[in-house]
């Protein structure tokens, strides 16, 4: 993936969990590719506290919000979470080297990033192992 094509994931998956862009959003992406880093955790449980931190309830909360967008799935419980293939591909344009800020720093990705998010829609409403109102 090249650091365009990175940059266009990245601006999709910003859209589609509803950042709005201001304060700080490439700290934002930062975590979130630290988070999906963390995954699965049976596999990767030294990188749990540097990601969740302390506070068990923050951390449901966001591993939630995961698991909504469908970056992530689980079985039994979203607590052992893996990465969807979404999640994978987002990860991996996290990962691109200068793709945070090429998507930071330019204005002309929303219309390649609407296509994306537009594929995506209807999906991340949670696993068959999942209670749902």
């Amino acid at each position: 993936m090249d650091k365009r094509e990175a940059a266009v994931t990245i601006a999709a998956v910003s859209q589609y969990l509803g950042w709005c862009g201001c304060g700080a959003p490439w700290t934002a992406a930062d975590w979130l590719r630290r988070a999906l880093e963390a995954h699965p955790r049976w596999e990767k449980e030294n990188l749990q506290q540097a990601v969740w931190g302390e506070d068990q309830g923050r951390e449901y909360v966001l591993r939630y919000l995961l698991d909504h967008a469908a970056l992530t799935e689980h079985g039994g419980s979203v607590g052992g979470a893996w990465l969807t293939e979404r999640g994978e591909r987002v990860l991996a344009a996290l990962q691109v080297p200068g793709a945070i800020e090429e998507w930071h720093g330019s204005h002309d990705l929303s219309e390649e990033a609407e296509a994306i998010v537009d594929r995506w829609r209807g999906w991340g409403r949670g696993g068959p192992d999942c209670t749902r109102f």
